[in-house]
This record gives structure tokens, sequence and C-alpha cells, in this order.
């Protein structure tokens, strides 16, 4: 079963006596950068990866939540942030099966006594995951999952687990969706075990829409060289069809407010 592998030690079966301790090193490492990342107020989202390196990428984060340098107490931290997680992991809903890994990765978070941090995205990596046969049959069903995985981290967090999510979609209909969700279940708008966030520039006025309505709305800001950041915006963009068409209805809003920039 290579989705119960990625929760236990099974996925490092084909791997050398080297590389194990390199595995473990890495773990040892992301956990100490996580508890860094939250002694300044942040955390650390892991970013998701292409389907044959996924489930390694999925085996560290687990492993880096079970590390003494993670579960240890942190004093210079107050309570109200030490209660959230310190690490996020990605979840693509485009993969067949995302909602068992899902419900593995949150129950394996629990029995090693740890937050689960979610961060919800479709998926970057179409043409690998489809020559992988491991996309979704339809932008459909991409859709209803990744709807289906919303719910079930509201239900959580509704239940109160805990189980912290971010929404990462440029889809205004899931968005919406997602904000009936919170009102459904009595939770605050401005839960701060759930929030949304888009790329700056992309879906802005869907992120402004967000704030407006009580949400927590976030951007997510790039930054380093053009040359490194190309690849990475086009998988974006190929991701995020819905949020293409979105400029146009956009415009007559950013006149607006060049507008009110320039005459107040």
């Amino acid at each position: 079963d290579p989705d119960a592998a990625r929760v236990d030690d099974a996925v490092l079966d084909a791997l050398s006596e080297d590389d194990r301790a390199a595995h473990a090193d890495a773990a040892e490492y992301l956990a100490a950068l996580a508890r860094d990342a939250e002694a300044h107020g942040a955390a650390v989202l892991l970013d998701a990866e292409v389907a044959a390196l996924q489930p390694a990428v999925d085996h560290l984060f687990l492993a880096a939540l079970r590390r003494p340098a993670y579960m240890a107490p942190t004093t210079y931290v107050a309570k109200a942030v030490r209660d959230a997680p310190a690490l996020y992991n990605t979840y693509q809903c485009y993969l067949v099966g995302s909602e068992r890994r899902l419900a593995l990765d949150a129950a394996a978070a629990a029995d090693a006594g740890a937050a689960f941090g979610a961060k919800l995205v479709r998926g970057a990596y179409l043409d690998d995951a489809r020559a992988a046969g491991a996309l979704r049959e339809s932008k459909d069903a991409t859709d209803d999952a990744y709807d289906a995985a919303v719910a079930a981290c509201l239900d959580a967090v509704a239940k109160g687990e805990r189980r912290y999510a971010l929404l990462c979609t440029h889809n205004a209909a899931s968005a919406a969706r997602a904000v009936e969700g919170l009102d459904a279940r009595c939770l605050k708008r401005d839960d701060a075990r759930v929030a949304f966030a888009q790329i700056l520039g992309l879906g802005d006025a869907l992120t402004g829409a967000l704030a407006a309505a009580g949400c927590r709305a976030r951007k997510l800001v790039l930054f380093g060289a053009l040359d490194d950041l190309a690849p990475w915006l086009a998988r974006r963009l190929d991701e995020n069809a819905d949020a293409l068409g979105a400029p146009a209805a956009e415009a007559p809003l950013l006149w607006a407010e060049v507008k009110r920039r320039l005459v107040g």
C-alpha cells in the first residue's frame, strides 16, 4: 500500500544505510527550521512535488513531526502560537486518492501529538500526473475533490481537532463554498485555523473579497530571479486556469483603484 507506506518507514526500505542517515538528518533539520520559523511568528510550508517524489516529501514531513526538536516545548513562543503547526504539508487534489492521504496524515499527526497543517491545492504538475496515471478523470472531479478536502478540514476544525488549513485556490466558486462551510459550521470567518491564499497579481479581486468578508486572506509574494521563478509561474498558470479569465472581469475594479490613488 503506497499511501500507507508514506506514514510508516516502509518507504525507506529501498534506501541504503547512508541514504537513511541522510533522511534522518533532513527530518531533524526540517524540524529545527520549523521551530525557528515559529519563533519568528511564521511557519514552514512544504511545496508539492512530482508524483514520483511526493511520497518521500510526505514521509519527510511526518518524520519531522515526530522529531524531539519539533515536539519539544519552546518557552519563548506564546501558547496561542505554539498550539498552531509550525510545519504544513501540501495536498494536491487533482491526484487520485488525495482524500485518503489527507486523512492518513491527519491521523499520523494526531498519533504524534502534533497539530496538523494542511495546504490544499488543486495541483501543478499536470503532464507528470497524467503520465503517471495519477490524475483524476476530469476537471469537475478535481473541483469536487478539492471542495471535499476543504469540507473534511472544516469538519475537523468544528470538532475541535488540532487541524489547520490553508486554502490555496483562485477558484471563486470553491472559495465561496468554503466561506459558506465556515458559516454552516458556526465557525468564525476569521478563525485562526483557516486561511485563504492567492498568488500576488493573480486573483487579487478574490483576495480582496475574502478579506472584505472577514476571512483571513493571504497573498503569496514571489521572491527570486526571473529565470528561477519562470518554470514555477508557468505551472501555476496551468494549475489555475480558472483564474485566467479573471483579469477581464477585474479590469473595472483595477481602473477604479488607479483613479482612487490618483485623485483620491
